[in-house]
């Protein structure tokens, strides 16, 4: 029996269309080669994904690192400050030398005020007891004892003053100690100092202290000498400490070259050379010289009532061809002997 034609039904079924490849010159994904639009999937092989954050994470570890520094230096700075404020109201400033200590007190100004005050303060006379109380009343804050604890009685005299040294806790207020010789003794005086920009006054009473105590100095050793060279050496020697004392051109023969030494231009007399140590040594040495001046006379007695005075000098002499000539002459460090 024949099949009839399903088209005459009118349903068709296609046949199936084998895939036979992209055209002649065509790439696999349908795309000629040359097309810019066409994504290469080599290239997509090849990108990566990119992790997520990766390209900003390191600044936030070091914006971290900055955080914690801030904070440490805080944390220091909140610890030390009162552990400062502390310690420098327990300790006072030394003195440094450009006329104020290194928080600002005026040392100076304040020494010089000191030592006014004090020729006033350590000078007293029962019989004049108005003249010291006007004299005080220019460095007393108001309402202060007209004699500043003085009870009116006695007489005192103040020989000298000097400045010891300055010291103070802020820069308002100071103390200046002077050391002084009263009725012929020898102490000190702290006087406290109130410091107001230009303005000074005295802001509480004095103290007297005792004097420094006196050091233990060694006796003179017996170091080595040259015995030679000091029996060399003091005849001309003689004759050095006669032109030193006189000054002027005699002195000028005796000195070395570029020596800088200039005599006691005639204010005291050569009288004698006591002694002379000589240490060893080459063309260079180092000699102690014991000379006894004869100093004027205040009176009208003349030379015969005119006092003495024995000093020793270190001198550096150098022997230049078979000559001794001064090259420095200073204070002699030689412990004292009888």
């Amino acid at each position: 029996m024949a099949r009839r034609s399903a088209a005459g039904h009118g349903v068709q079924t296609a046949a199936p269309v084998a895939d036979d490849g992209p055209p002649p010159g065509y790439a696999h994904d349908g795309f000629p080669p040359d097309d810019p639009w066409r994504d290469d999937p080599g290239d997509r092989r090849r990108r990566k994904r990119p992790r997520a954050g990766s390209g900003g994470r390191w600044w936030i570890w070091v914006g971290r690192a900055i955080l914690w520094a801030f904070i440490l230096v805080v944390i220091f700075n909140g610890i030390r400050a009162p552990f400062e404020r502390f310690t420098s109201g327990a300790t006072t400033t030394p003195p440094t030398q450009g006329g104020a200590t290194d928080n600002g007190f005026p040392t100076e100004a304040a020494s010089a005020y000191a030592l006014q005050f004090a020729h006033v303060y350590l000078n007293y006379d029962q019989a004049t007891p108005g003249v010291r109380a006007t004299s005080l009343a220019q460095f007393l804050p108001e309402g202060a004892d007209p004699q500043f604890g003085w009870n009116g009685s006695g007489r005192q005299v103040l020989q000298q003053a000097s400045v010891a040294s300055v010291s103070a806790s802020d820069a308002q207020h100071g103390i200046v100690r002077l050391a002084v010789l009263i009725n012929g003794r020898s102490m000190r005086l702290d006087v406290p100092i109130y410091a107001d920009g230009g303005a000074l006054g005295i802001s509480g009473r004095p103290a007297l202290l005792p004097p420094p105590a006196k050091a233990a100095v060694p006796s003179a050793g017996n170091g080595q000498s040259d015995e030679a060279a000091e029996n060399e050496l003091r005849p001309w020697l003689t004759n050095f400490f006669q032109a030193y004392a006189a000054g002027g051109q005699s002195l000028s023969q005796y000195l070395a070259e570029g020596a800088a030494v200039e005599g006691l231009s005639g204010s005291v007399r050569f009288k004698a050379l006591r002694e002379v140590t000589a240490q060893p040594g080459d063309t260079t040495r180092q000699v102690n010289a014991t000379v006894e001046w004869q100093m004027p006379s205040l009176g009208s007695g003349g030379s015969s009532s005119a006092g003495g005075l024995t000093q020793t000098y270190q001198l550096t002499v150098v022997n230049d061809t078979g000559k001794w000539f001064v090259k420095e002459v200073r204070g002699s460090t030689e412990p004292y002997g009888p």
